[in-house]
């Protein structure tokens, strides 16, 4: 269980990277509360699983969150059919 703890936490930190910076980053101009409490919340909700005492639930949560955000991508782009939305989506700078 000890893998998947720190496969999840390598997961993890790159979901809340990715949130700081599509977020926060890049609205700097026009970031809002709700943008920094997505982050609070996200990193409040692996806290408490690591309060929870089993370093392989934290692992399964972040891997779970990891996989939403890839399925959620992947969901958009299958629906819209456009690759521009599914950038700007993901927050990728346009190809010149």
């Amino acid at each position: 269980m000890i893998v998947v703890a720190y496969i999840g936490a390598a997961l993890f930190g790159l979901v809340i990277g990715w949130f700081s910076a599509r977020l926060l980053a890049r609205r700097a101009v026009s970031a809002h509360v709700s943008h920094i409490a997505a982050v609070i919340a996200v990193a409040g909700g692996g806290y408490v699983t690591v309060m929870s005492g089993d370093r392989g639930l934290f692992g399964m949560y972040a891997i779970g969150l990891f996989a939403g955000f890839i399925g959620y991508a992947a969901v958009f782009h299958r629906l819209h059919k456009d690759r521009a939305k599914t950038i700007i989506l993901l927050g990728v700078d346009a190809p010149d």
